[in-house]
């Protein structure tokens, strides 16, 4: 059941990133960044399908992250919308790589938690 809720959360993330890099969302730094992968199809290589309502839930979910640490909804962005590596992202934030993996794991759990609460 937990495993189920975590892998849900990840593909929602998934979708979520999509859906902000189409609807042209405002990034946090204005600049052309090159996705280090795709994030077109989920963890099981579907196709990616979102509601805007859904879509804003999540987003209002990460900009509540803001009161964990400032840069958790910095994270999610670069890594689920902009497809950024750990590497880079931790040369963005100034955070070890291993730190980062850890914040995005920390994100995907976080939204997990919410989905359980929407229940």
């Amino acid at each position: 059941m937990q495993l189920d809720l975590r892998e849900q959360a990840e593909n929602d993330l998934a979708q979520w990133g999509l859906w902000a890099r189409e609807k042209n969302l405002p990034t946090l730094k204005a600049q052309n960044l090159v996705t280090s992968r795709s994030v077109k199809l989920d963890i099981n290589g579907c196709p990616l399908v979102i509601k805007d309502d859904y879509a804003q839930v999540l987003d209002a979910s990460i900009a509540r992250m803001r009161h964990l640490d400032p840069t958790y909804p910095f994270i999610a962005r670069q890594y689920f919308s902009l497809g950024l590596s750990y590497r880079i992202i931790a040369q963005e934030t100034d955070i070890n790589k291993d730190k980062v993996s850890s914040i995005v794991g920390e994100i995907v759990s976080w939204v997990a938690s919410d989905l359980i609460k929407a229940a």
